[in-house]
């Protein structure tokens, strides 16, 4: 489609973590020394409904580094957990991912984070996500 070969302008519509019930924003550790998080992170563009990818990433701190991880989606390690310091660091890693184009750009993302699932439109060259063990959730991004 012409419409996705539009300039992209990448942009974080979520954030979200199956661990706590609270926002990543009012959660705080009962030791941000000692946490691991797998946050969900919806990718799109700022200036278009339409593709919109739900992602994941560890985020580890250090003191857990070595206990073995049963989870396959890359990981990000803080000395402390805080939400600021951790997305941060996560928006920069998207930013490092936009290109000129959504597919080009959806390349990238799958090069840095673990694609979970597809609400939209699945561009050509994707992998296949991983099955979403909560796929009420899709309608969130959509």
């Amino acid at each position: 489609m012409k419409s996705y070969l539009k300039p992209v302008n990448l942009s974080v519509h979520y954030f979200d973590c199956l661990h706590i019930d609270d926002r990543l924003e009012d959660w705080r550790a009962e030791d941000p020394r000692h946490v691991s998080l797998l946050v969900e992170i919806c990718v799109g563009w700022a200036d278009w409904d339409t593709s919109r990818e739900i992602f994941s990433l560890h985020v580890i701190t250090n003191d857990l580094r070595r206990r073995p991880e049963t989870s396959h989606a890359p990981i990000i390690y803080v000395d402390e957990f805080h939400w600021p310091d951790a997305k941060a660091e996560i928006l920069h890693l998207i930013a490092k991912c936009e290109r000129g184009t959504w597919d080009e750009s959806f390349g990238e993302l799958q090069k840095r984070f673990d694609l979970l699932y597809w609400l939209r439109r699945r561009p050509s060259h994707a992998k296949e996500p991983q099955s979403c063990p909560h796929g009420s959730r899709q309608t969130r991004c959509g």
